[in-house]
């Protein structure tokens, strides 16, 4: 059962990894890499520290921080941080991310609403504008 369990587990990675990897491809202007070179917002920052870092940082899980570290944003291409903060938005807003074993053990690390709310509101705002999505 468990090798069953961790098989469905690797498929579902590699289906994220091939999602992600097919988003579109994007330009950037001077100003928007300059956007996106400037740090994760503190508000965001608090949310990703308490639900996300345990894993996606330097000394978290090795396959998590092989999908995201938290600690090497800063060194990611332009292009690469709108593709991760999407990923983020997308697991986060449909309860992927935190796992359902890290939300039963330790309920109190799932992001609120609001929170996968502002994280979504963030990933979108770092698109080019020709990719956001019309409102």
């Amino acid at each position: 059962m468990k090798n069953l369990n961790c098989f469905f587990k690797c498929m579902l990675m590699i289906a994220m990894t091939a999602f992600i990897l097919m988003l579109p491809k994007t330009g950037f202007s001077q100003k928007e890499v300059k956007k996106l070179g400037d740090p994760i917002p503190e508000n965001l920052m608090k949310i990703f520290n308490k639900s996300c870092t345990g894993c996606h940082a330097t000394k978290g899980n090795g396959m998590a921080v092989s999908m995201l570290n938290f600690d090497k944003w800063q060194q990611l291409k332009p292009k690469k941080m709108v593709k991760k903060a999407g990923a983020i938005c997308s697991a986060v807003s449909s309860e992927f991310m935190p796992p359902k074993s890290v939300r039963k053990s330790k309920p109190e690390l799932i992001p609120s609403k609001s929170d996968a709310e502002a994280i979504c509101k963030w990933a979108e705002s770092l698109k080019p504008p020709s990719t956001s999505k019309k409102k």
